[in-house]
């Protein structure tokens, strides 16, 4: 299979060589590197010809105007002519057998349309909490994983997938919106049936720099609207597995009832289930212990003991708890009582 890699920069110059070098040192080279430079103004522009002119680069440049990360991107796969995209950033680094890894991944299993793989962050003070998502992701492997933890947190680290060139002409490349390009990506995807598992190995070196996008105070004031996306695919699913059931949402917080509200405004919608009906708003909150009911979209919504949990035969629940460890013990007292994960219940964060 030919293989492109798409690589948007912008003013990465002290980054972008040492990026470009551990492509054209890899076991299996790509056949052509996409770099699109999206306006640098600090010289990227000059590294990238002298890059470009050396035998055998395989490097196609494509500059623009500034204008984000998402037209770079889908600049970048216009220009792609591989049946296999890998993705990488200009302040990454691949390990040297990545591109082989991947590629016969790919090639014995077509039923999977996205293959990552794990990676590894050096350690900076300010990067502990990508750390802790780093180690996260590296533990999902089994396409199953990855699909249960779909919306928790996105369950691919972007510059280290490789996918099927096809999947963005039937579902869409990426879309510029308040949210991740990739988790919404990923989110569509799967929605349609894609199936995606990564590589239990580490084979990126990822590197996350104060000014990376989702780090920036913009990114911060959207996750309002970005959760709004994906409590729209969140719905999608509840619809399609809760078949006319009450659903429920373990967490009562306010801070989770305000990121909720879109889920349960979503599940009137009727274009969202694929043919399924609209079921019913949010009927009730699960806590430690009941109490009277909590302002919720606006109305009042009566918050149940988990003691109280009905039968899995009258309700969907939805576990909207951010914590690991709180979402592992929900999942014991959900099994105990006969819940099945997708079939009666979903995680969400």
């Amino acid at each position: 299979m030919r293989i492109s890699v798409v690589l948007p920069v912008f003013n990465g110059g002290v980054t972008i060589e040492s990026a470009i070098h551990s492509l054209s040192r890899q076991s299996r080279r790509p056949d052509q590197i996409v770099v699109v430079d999206d306006g640098s103004t600090d010289g990227t522009a000059a590294i990238l010809r002298r890059l470009a002119r050396r035998p055998g680069a395989r490097m196609t440049v494509v500059s623009t105007d500034h204008r984000g990360l998402v037209p770079a991107l889908n600049t970048g796969l216009t220009h792609a002519d591989g049946e296999l995209i890998a993705r990488m950033d200009a302040d990454d680094v691949s390990l040297p057998h990545r591109l082989e890894i991947q590629e016969a991944v790919c090639a014995v299993r077509p039923d999977l349309g996205v293959v990552g793989s794990a990676a590894v962050m050096p350690p900076r003070a300010d990067n502990t909490g990508y750390r802790r998502y780093v180690d996260w992701v590296n533990g999902l492997s089994h396409w199953r994983q990855i699909r249960r933890a779909r919306f928790v947190e996105s369950p691919l680290i972007h510059p280290t997938v490789v996918f099927r060139r096809d999947l963005t002409d039937r579902y869409g490349a990426y879309r510029q919106g308040p949210f991740p390009e990739d988790y919404e990506l990923w989110l569509r995807w799967f929605h349609a049936g894609v199936h995606a598992a990564s590589v239990p190995r580490v084979l990126l070196t990822w590197n996350d720099p104060p000014s990376r996008f989702s780090r920036t105070p913009t990114a911060m004031q959207s996750r309002d609207a970005f959760f709004t996306i994906k409590a729209r695919y969140l719905a999608a699913e509840v619809v399609r597995a809760a078949a006319g059931r009450d659903v429920l949402i373990w967490g009562a917080g306010r801070r989770t009832r305000r990121r909720m509200e879109p889920f349960d405004a979503a599940l009137a919608d009727s274009s969202l289930g694929g043919g399924h009906a609209p079921v019913r708003p949010v009927s009730a909150f699960i806590d430690l212990a009941p109490r009277d009911g909590v302002p919720f979209a606006g109305r009042r919504v009566a918050v149940i003991g988990y003691r109280e949990l009905p039968s899995p035969d009258r309700t969907y629940v939805v576990a909207a708890v951010g914590s690991t460890g709180a979402r592992g013990r929900i999942a014991a007292v959900l099994a105990a009582a006969g819940y099945r994960y997708e079939r009666d219940w979903l995680a969400a964060a």
